[in-house]
């Protein structure tokens, strides 16, 4: 599988680290010191609100009733999976799904009104863009403290008007989508393909080989598919950042980021990244038409 993500993860056009990658301590709202143009860019740390008691308790819940619901099915299952009938399986499918939902009712609301706290503390603050802490440095204003307070009242969340964001210095994309293209599945079929082949080869071995000659012809193996596969994708990733480059300077962005670190606002540049990799690639008549994410719109 082609887990490697498209690097460089952050594509600088301009501005200096300082200016505009990082956070300011805690408290809330843009430091007299910090940067004009990184005003109207904040930040909030995930890892905070996630550890926060509320998602703690309906983690534990969620878990437990995983737990609960896994254990009265298999009481109901025989216990050597090969002897699962069809009915069985379809149990097992349904049950799975019976339980997602009862997660989903747990965990939802609390990700819902979390995002509203991120939303309403980025329109409050007319900011263009907001953004995992995780992700930064210095320079730019923390508002976990503020969301964390929204989030934990028990008021209405009331998130203000919208803030355009047509013109924030940070764009983003999703590296989903583009890993999505068929001509990267084509790669991973090449590369599952070859691992098949190489399998059939050190199996070949078996009753032949010694177990140090087994042990090293598999070191052997793998390292033969890393470098195939790294063949076969270095060329695609290269056309990929050459298109994120080439989409933010026509732009004018500053920085652009995966899509999973921006909370709120930036522009979403994912379709001009798409149309223009697929302009680079000569698979570009593959059929290759994912959903495109209409351009400047901010993070759901």
């Amino acid at each position: 599988m082609l887990h490697r993500k498209l690097a460089p993860a952050l594509l600088l056009l301009g501005l200096t680290l300082t200016a505009v990658t990082g956070c300011n301590g805690g408290g809330s709202g843009p430091a007299a010191n910090t940067p004009a143009a990184t005003r109207t860019i904040g930040a909030v740390d995930m890892e905070v609100l996630m550890g926060l008691d509320e998602f703690k308790k309906a983690q534990k819940e969620s878990d437990e009733l995983a737990k609960k619901a896994m254990e009265e099915l298999e009481k109901s299952l025989p216990k050597d999976p090969s002897k699962w009938t069809q009915a069985d399986r379809i149990k097992l499918t349904e049950k799975r799904a019976e339980v997602q939902k009862k997660q989903n009712a747990l965990l939802e609301p609390l990700q819902q009104r979390q995002e509203a706290a991120i939303l309403k503390a980025s329109r409050d603050h007319k900011l263009t863009v907001m953004l995992d802490k995780r992700i930064v440095v210095y320079g730019v204003a923390d508002y976990t403290d503020e969301v964390k307070k929204t989030f934990q009242s028990k008021d209405e969340i009331k998130v203000g008007d919208e803030v355009d964001t047509s013109n924030s210095p940070i764009g983003y994309f999703d590296q989903d989508v583009v890993r999505s293209l068929k001509v990267f599945q084509t790669v991973e079929s090449k590369v599952l393909q070859k691992k098949i082949e190489l399998t059939k080869k050190l199996e070949a071995l078996k009753g032949k080989a010694s177990d140090a000659e087994i042990q090293a012809a598999m070191g052997n193996a793998r390292a033969e598919l890393e470098a195939y596969q790294e063949q076969l994708a270095t060329e695609l990733f290269s056309k990929v950042n050459d298109s994120v480059k080439e989409v933010a300077e026509a732009k004018g962005l500053a920085l652009v980021l995966d899509k999973a670190h921006v909370l709120q606002g930036g522009r979403n540049m994912t379709s001009e990244v798409v149309d223009s990799f697929l302009k680079k690639t000569a698979d570009a008549k593959g059929g290759d038409k994912p959903a495109k994410a209409p351009s400047g719109t901010p993070t759901p």
